[in-house]
């Protein structure tokens, strides 16, 4: 009887064990490319942003926000982070942009294309939410924002 009973125990162990998450260690590093050329009134600039996952583990895919500078409208995007929404965009509006999964140390990249309605360079902030769609959170939300004045 103590066979049977200890037997059962120990797979219950191993149930409980085998099917405990574990939390993940992933880090978003968001930077926005400070070194755009101003525009002028009416022109284009396209400005750089990449998020990096410093976290020891893989992440899965995310979001990320970026705020439509005023005097801007968001025209344009490209890169490995994809599906920004909505296209287009006037100042002042919230643009959702889908990151992927990254692996530890990886990068993800895009070029988010503004037309400026006055000449000069306006103010960015990108920002990565602190849970990805999987339910990772991460464990350094200081880098999770950035705001870039690049004039």
């Amino acid at each position: 009887m103590y066979k049977v009973i200890s037997s059962v125990l120990l797979h219950l162990l191993f149930v409980v064990f085998a099917t405990t998450a574990t939390a993940q260690n992933i880090d978003w590093l968001v930077n926005v490319d400070d070194s755009v050329t101003p525009a002028p009134a009416g022109g284009l600039i396209d400005i750089p942003v990449n998020v990096t996952n410093n976290g020891f583990d893989d992440a899965g895919p995310t979001t990320i926000d970026i705020v439509v500078p005023a005097s801007t409208t968001f025209e344009s995007f490209s890169g490995t982070i994809l599906n920004c929404t909505p296209l287009p965009a006037p100042g002042g509006t919230t643009v959702t942009c889908d990151v992927p999964a990254l692996a530890s140390s990886a990068s993800a990249d895009l070029l988010f294309g503004i037309r400026t309605t006055v000449a000069g360079s306006p103010a960015k902030t990108a920002t990565v939410p602190l849970v990805n769609a999987d339910g990772d959170a991460d464990i350094n939300t200081v880098n999770n924002t950035q705001s870039k004045n690049l004039t």
